[in-house]
């Protein structure tokens, strides 16, 4: 429960951490919500488009720091 903050050096695969760990809390928790924030717009729209690739489980909001 709560916010998990994700650090690490470029390369480390942060993104691909929150991508699927994004997907399995909505998998194993249908009724729970999910936000994941990103610093740009670039990352957010990449890592949204890879989540539809999983399935776009319902409960899994992106937005960027600045647009929520």
């Amino acid at each position: 429960s709560g916010a998990t903050l994700v650090t690490g050096v470029a390369g480390s695969g942060k993104s691909l951490v929150l991508l699927f760990r994004a997907c399995t809390q909505a998998r194993l928790a249908p009724t729970t919500r999910s936000l994941a924030l990103t610093h740009n717009r670039a990352l957010k729209t990449e890592l949204e488009a890879r989540f539809g690739e999983l399935g776009r489980p319902p409960n899994v909001v992106w937005h960027t720091f600045y647009s929520w």
